[in-house]
């Protein structure tokens, strides 16, 4: 048989899957092109491993994906070697920071690695504030790196901690312990580099679920209305 001429990229979510269920039409289709020798790419706005993605899609469809197959929102990230060896935040949910580092990242921190160093940053959670009221006292990370670069690969779990304190960040040139005279200056940041701009997405809910792409724009309405500067960054997909 001669070989195919051509290759097949498929989105995965709404169009193999469906939230957690897979749809149907789609098994037979994809086991006939394997069958048929077809490349086939999958692609997804989905931040996580492209091994687990990779063997997701092989029990819902019944034939074996490689990771190799996978292209997921952080892929592209894989390009930017200028940052691979800066000192960045990586803001995500379950294993961001192995993606990260997979991904080519070297010196990580975290929202709550961040908080650790600065206790008095999140102050939307009232037990913080008990506590700070109760210790009477501010016990900073003398080690602290500075953020060179925030990386931002998927929506966080707890958006009014990872809000604040990426806008401190970015106010303070990535370092919390910095002296803020006048938030309102020009200012340039450091770079902001976030994937998967989706605002909303499809999932087992009847009407579509919030993305990415609704807590990037919480974060460029408050760091405009906090420093009345346009928030930049570089985004993928």
């Amino acid at each position: 048989m001669k070989p195919p001429s051509f290759a097949c990229f498929f989105d995965i979510d709404g169009v193999i899957t469906k939230g957690p269920n897979f749809i149907a039409a789609a098994k037979p289709a994809i086991q006939t092109l394997i069958q048929l020798n077809v490349p086939i790419i999958f692609v997804s706005n989905t931040c996580m491993l492209e091994s687990d993605k990779a063997k997701q899609l092989s029990a819902v469809l019944g034939v074996t994906i490689h990771p190799e197959q996978i292209v997921l929102a952080q892929t592209p990230m894989r390009t930017l070697t200028e940052f691979h060896n800066k000192h960045v935040l990586i803001s995500g949910q379950d294993a961001a920071e192995d993606i990260a580092r997979m991904i080519g990242f070297k010196s990580i921190t975290t929202i709550e690695k961040v908080c650790e160093a600065f206790p008095e940053l999140d102050m939307v959670d009232h037990m913080n504030r008990s506590e700070m009221i109760r210790t009477q006292g501010l016990v900073h990370d003398e080690n602290f790196r500075p953020v060179e670069a925030i990386v931002l690969l998927g929506e966080p779990i707890y958006w009014e901690r990872s809000l604040q304190v990426i806008i401190d960040l970015l106010l303070t040139d990535g370092n919390p312990a910095k002296i803020l005279t006048d938030s309102n200056a020009q200012h340039d940041h450091i770079p902001v580099i976030a994937c998967n701009r989706d605002l909303v997405f499809k999932a087992a809910a009847d009407l579509p679920r919030f993305g990415h792409g609704a807590f990037l724009t919480c974060l460029e309405t408050l760091y405009k209305s906090i420093s009345g500067n346009d928030l930049k960054y570089t985004a993928f997909v």
